[in-house]
């Protein structure tokens, strides 16, 4: 799923507090589990996605680890 497609992508703010942000339920337990499996520790807030929407989604999608544990 791309995040401009989805219902938990807002923006909010504005200046620096501004940009796009993911406020899905289960973020920061994916984000932890995609630390966990890469071992590589993420340096920017887990929710905040960007100025500009990216046309992917992010690597710690609650949708992409989702889909990732129904292909094993």
């Amino acid at each position: 799923m791309k995040c401009k497609e989805c219902k938990y992508c807002h923006y909010g703010g504005t200046g620096l507090a501004g940009g796009y942000k993911c406020r899905h339920p289960k973020l920061e337990e994916c984000a932890e589990k995609y630390e966990k499996k890469t071992n590589k520790r993420m340096t920017k807030a887990c929710w905040y996605i960007g100025f500009k929407l990216i046309k992917t989604s992010l690597r710690y999608c609650p949708y992409k680890m989702e889909e990732n544990e129904n292909e094993v």
